[in-house]
């Protein structure tokens, strides 16, 4: 549930990928404005949680359980029919009335972060004006530089996905870039994508290449251009998976596993690699996934694939441009090992000489083995001076090197190399290879010895006590440019752009108004707006004190979750990570400090919150701080508890039931009504817990609830949102759950995330969804999209603020905006049969308009 104007902290959409609460510490915060007051960082240990690709899986099932839930699987282009049906339908319908009305009134700012940046996979940089770079980023579309990376821009705010996967350049053609979208995790699904989007003018129009052209891959993993001929485009697509909560389910033209290829310049393309024995295991019923593509740049024939999942990937090769392939195999590893199988693979091409290659293997542990394996941790790397006919081992993970960080292994990709993982070869010297994982690691030797060249924690902490140079962790691309000596270094990480010019002795954070940082929830201070903070994917939870969006700093690492101001003493805060990672801050505005911090999430036997609590909570537990009494909080993990001393112990409210709890919510001006729900079920209590209703009505939609929020001025008056496809998105209760009412009424078929309802006037709702903000100004019987500055993004939490009168909405990849909640006066509707006026209930106002009868 979020909360009004006094604590304006939302209860957001989930999303993905997270670290571990264990991480929390040490990371470097963003580089202060020496003219502000900056913010210390706290830095808490946690506690036996989920790490590497588990947690990054388990993040992402998260996120797609939730638009998945009921029929197993995301339709593919629902979200672009979403988003056609609110423009070729219900914007007209918002220009047929008086401008005055309150979404057309909504006029969105930005405010940031511009300065903590987000999750890119794609990189590229003009090879004719170093000045100008190009950053995709995972949710938040392509930004583009023109100062080498000193600020950055948006080229793409309204297109119908801004999930950027992949980005390639056409040689000879800079102003000519594709754009592959949806992020694929390798083996599970996360942000949807929508085939390759292209660009020929620098990025000020982008174009879909749709499936009607042969591409029909939702995710494309990577794409490679070939200088020898620029018309030829290679690309690796990966189709949608039923989700693991529902492995009974098919998905309706799934899309394929394929490499594509293009001869004109992507206005066409053709699966080259289906039905040619590639892409599926014929001894299994595992399906192999093309994670790289990359061709030689002296003949567009030429082109390497890497193929992945258990004994069947691999490897392959094709000289004729895709008409015959064969695998590789000399030296290579064995896919079919007793306890694991391929996994992800990235390739690299030594630009100076086409005949090398290095290639960078993961494993996965085979379903049902007990083996003490780490999932998506590095195989090793390979290496071939004789394009592919024969390979040697180029780095080790099994045995003990110089990079002796974790039991003797080289664990440069940690144990998510489904996720994090980039390897480049340097422009002119062959033997020079850099590789991205959980950090940056190094070889000039063409692989004999690799030293580090990077740490996510900062120097001098005792986790890196090399003093090793700070960048953000998580890796997913490279670029260099070539125009300088030595050539310069870019990189895109979970927290943006980096930047090397002594080939990574030294690096540089180049994040400024890149605003693709993905927020889960926010939160505005009560009496002073220019306060802000709000939990983040990979970016922990960033915290502004002026309201200047280059200014945000962390406040706490890892990922952020929910956050809340006390309402009543504002310099009381309470942040959050993913499984009971709750902290209670107090906080100097002052001076920026913490003056008190402490861990209110975990289990310490006397505190009330059980091993069994961690054990049964969802993966993103809830929690909520009373609306009525700044002292009461209470939290959902497999029972309902509440703690009534700001968390310092805890009381069970309830018995262990069946599943997690994903929702809570307190009700306006009593603590003692408390509604919680779980992906199936809703129920309430009106007596603190001594009895419980089931309020789940036969006509809610099963999908997954998203949202309970309770009218500030009825607490009997509740409303509910759903996520998924093909069900209504918004309920109603006027009488505490006995009945409800569908008020989807006239909007898309598309996620809704999150409900605010105003203080003041319980008639304007304002909607939270996967394609932006809608609101009603009558209950919900009607819908109008305010979209006036506010990209195509997911909003995933809502705010009202009455020291400010604005609205806030946080996006999952473009930031936070507000707008004002300006005073307007008559709506008027306008049909071809009849005319309506409308006043706002305790408003005056005056309004003049035009009618004129043309026919």
């Amino acid at each position: 549930m979020k909360r009004d104007l006094r604590v304006a902290a939302a209860y957001a959409l989930l999303a993905v990928l997270l670290f571990s609460f264990g991480w929390l510490g040490f990371e470097k915060k963003s580089t202060p404005n020496n003219n502000q007051t900056t913010i210390a960082k706290f830095n808490p240990s946690g506690q036996g949680r989920l790490k590497g690709a588990a947690r990054k899986a388990k993040g992402a099932e998260w996120y797609i359980a939730q638009r998945a839930y009921g029929l197993g699987y995301i339709p593919q282009d629902a979200e672009i029919r979403a988003i056609e049906d609110v423009r070729t339908r219900m914007i007209p319908e918002l220009a047929m009335r008086l401008k005055k009305s309150t979404a057309a009134e909504l006029n969105w700012e930005y405010h940031g972060p511009g300065n903590i940046g987000g999750r890119l996979r794609g990189l590229v940089v003009h090879p004719n004006d170093p000045n100008i770079l190009y950053a995709g980023s995972v949710s938040g579309g392509v930004w583009k530089s023109t100062n080498a990376g000193a600020s950055w821009f948006s080229t793409m705010d309204d297109l119908i996905t801004l999930n950027i996967s992949s980005l390639a350049m056409k040689p000879g053609d800079p102003n000519t870039l594709y754009a592959g979208t949806g992020e694929g995790l390798f083996y599970f699904d996360n942000l949807p994508g929508r085939g390759i989007l292209k660009t020929t003018d620098g990025g000020n129009t982008w174009r879909r290449m749709h499936v009607a052209q042969g591409l029909n891959s939702p995710f494309i993993l990577a794409i490679a251009v070939s200088p020898a001929n620029p018309n030829v485009v290679y690309a690796a697509g990966r189709k949608t998976y039923p989700h693991v909560s529902w492995p009974a389910e098919t998905v309706p033209d799934p899309g394929s596993n394929a490499i594509f290829k293009s001869t004109d310049s992507g206005e066409t393309w053709q699966d080259i690699t289906t039905g040619k024995g590639i892409e599926h295991d014929p001894q299994a019923t595992h399906d192999n996934i093309p994670a790289d593509v990359i061709v030689n740049p002296l003949d567009a024939n030429t082109v390497y694939a890497a193929f992945g999942l258990y004994r069947w990937g691999g490897i392959w090769k094709s000289t004729n441009g895709g008409q015959t392939w064969f695998r590789l195999t000399n030296g290579l590893p064995d896919g079919n090992l007793p306890n694991m199988g391929y996994g992800r693979i990235k390739l690299a091409m030594a630009p100076s000489n086409p005949n090398v290659l290095y290639a960078s293997f993961t494993y996965e542990k085979k379903q049902g083995d007990t083996a003490n394996l780490k999932d998506s941790a590095m195989l090793g790397i390979w290496k071939t001076t004789d394009a592919g006919q024969s390979w040697t081992q180029a780095a080790t993970p099994m045995t003990t090197n110089q990079l002796n960080r974790n039991n003797g292994n080289f664990t440069a990709l940690g144990a998510q190399g489904s996720y994090a993982h980039a390897l480049i070869v340097h422009p002119t010297d062959p033997n020079t290879v850099f590789l991205g994982g959980l950090d940056i690691y190094k070889t000039t030797n063409g692989g004999a010895t690799w030293s580090q060249a990077s740490m996510w924690l900062e120097p001098g902490t005792p986790h890196n006590p090399e003093n090793l140079p700070y960048v953000h962790a998580d890796h997913h691309v490279f670029a260099f440019d070539l125009s300088t000596n030595p050539p310069t270094l870019y990189n895109g990480s979970d927290g943006g752009v980096a930047r090397s010019r002594d080939l990574g002795a030294s690096w540089e954070t180049l994040n400024r108004d890149l605003g693709v940082t993905q927020f889960y929830t926010f939160a505005v201070h009560p009496n002073n707006s220019s306060i802000m903070l709000g939990g983040t994917q990979d970016n922990g939870t960033p915290m502004v004190l002026n309201d200047q969006a280059n200014a945000w700093e962390e406040l706490v690492g890892a990922d952020g979750w929910q956050a809340y101001f006390d309402h009543t003493d504002p310099t009381i805060l309470y942040v959050s990570t993913q499984q009971l990672g709750m902290v209670r801050l107090v906080m100097n505005y002052a001076t920026g400090q913490t003056v008190d911090e402490k861990l209110i999430g975990y289990f310490d036997g006397s505190n009330g919150i059980t091993q069994r609590d961690y054990d049964h909570a969802a993966f993103f537990t809830p929690y909520e701080l009373s609306p009525n009494n700044p002292n009461v909080l209470i939290l959902g993990t497999n029972r309902l508890l509440k703690s009534v001393n700001r968390g310092d112990s805890w009381t069970a409210l309830s018995t262990e039931i069946d599943t997690a709890i994903t929702n809570v919510a307190i009700a306006e001006g009593n603590d003692n009504i408390m509604w919680f729900a779980t992906s199936r079920r809703i129920y309430k209590t009106e007596d603190n817990g001594a009895t419980y209703a089931n309020v789940t009505g036969a006509n809610l939609p099963k999908r997954f609830l998203t949202d309970i929020e309770f009218d500030p001025s009825n607490n009997r008056n509740v409303y509910l949102t759903y996520s998924g496809y093909g069900t209504p998105h918004v309920f109603n209760s006027s009488d505490a759950g006995t009945s409800w009412t569908n008020i989807s009424n006239n909007l898309p078929d598309v996620p809704a995330n999150t409900i605010q309802v105003h203080p003041e006037n319980a008639n304007l709702l304002f909607l939270g969804t996967d394609i932006g903000v809608f609101l009603s100004e009558n209950g919900g019987q009607t819908w109008q999209p305010a979209t006036n500055g506010l990209p195509t993004v997911q909003v995933s939490a809502i705010a009202l603020n009455a020291n400010s009168n604005r609205i806030y909405a946080a996006t999952h990849g473009r930031g936070t905006y507000s707008a004002e909640l300006v005073s307007g006066a008559a709506v008027l509707s306008v049909s071809t049969n009849e005319i309506q006026m409308q006043t706002r209930p305790n408003q005056t106002g005056a309004a003049s308009f035009i009618i004129s009868n043309t026919g």
